[in-house]
């Protein structure tokens, strides 16, 4: 029998989780894991530990359930619930950004990305990347919606380097959203063919490409393929996804 170097431990409510339906998990830089549950709020664990918050100890908080987690690259924790309310957490600071069911109607995935005070999130329904611009004074949520031919893959928004935006669509096209537009990526140099299957990008924003059958990197300007010449080519490539020494 082969031994592991690793314990499996489970933790429910007799260890202070408020709820056993987890429905995210984040980690923010100061280590802290945070757990949103389906029905009990949100939970911070030291490794030790779980300490809650929710609508009576933490006001900013409009709702028990707690439908996404996301980090972005300030620091700074989302808290995206159930009943479209939105609120950030930074520095100790809970800080409510958009009340229950309110205009603009958003179900919000994930947070993509900072730009000095704007922040870009990537929204289900309806498909649209709206944005979030904490210097406006009034109104500082605006969506931004694709063309009806596009048809984003809400899970392959990825970002590169200079902040581009570039997704797959439903039939497996390649697009960008730059300056505030979504249009397809046509006439990128170094792409083999129109079909993209999967979009994957590092903490360093390095992005890679998989076509059906091949294995591409973003340079910054043109794609350079990187398929491994070592073994026979890959068939029907569905997904890519990085290790945690820098491979793919």
């Amino acid at each position: 029998m082969t031994s592991h170097p690793y314990l499996v431990h489970v933790w429910q409510t007799d260890d202070g989780l408020p709820q056993n339906w987890v429905s995210s998990i984040a980690q923010t830089p100061d280590g802290y894991l945070w757990i949103g549950t389906r029905y009990g709020g949100l939970a911070r664990f030291d490794g030790v530990r779980f300490t809650s918050f929710n609508q009576q100890s933490t006001p900013e908080l409009k709702d028990v359930q707690v439908e996404r987690l996301s980090v972005d690259e300030t620091g700074r924790l989302w808290i995206i619930m159930g009943n479209e309310s939105i609120t950030s957490l930074q520095h100790g600071r809970f800080t409510l950004h958009h009340a229950p069911r309110s205009d603009p109607r958003m179900r919000v995935d994930r947070v993509l990305c900072v730009k000095s005070n704007r922040f870009l999130f990537a929204a289900e329904s309806p498909s649209s990347l709206p944005t979030l611009d904490l210097s406006a004074p009034t109104n500082n949520w605006e969506l931004f919606y694709p063309p009806a031919n596009l048809q984003p893959d809400i899970r392959s928004y990825t970002l590169d380097k200079s902040g581009t935006v570039w997704f797959t669509t439903q039939n497996r096209r390649l697009g960008r959203f730059m300056n505030d537009r979504f249009a397809l990526a046509t006439g990128v140099a170094g792409l083999p063919g129109p079909a993209i299957v999967a979009l994957v990008s590092d903490s360093n924003r390095q992005m890679w490409a998989a076509a059906p059958r091949n294995l591409l990197f973003w340079n910054g300007g043109e794609f350079e393929r990187r398929t491994p010449t070592n073994a026979p080519l890959p068939q029907g490539i569905q997904q890519i996804a990085l290790c945690g020494d820098g491979g793919v």
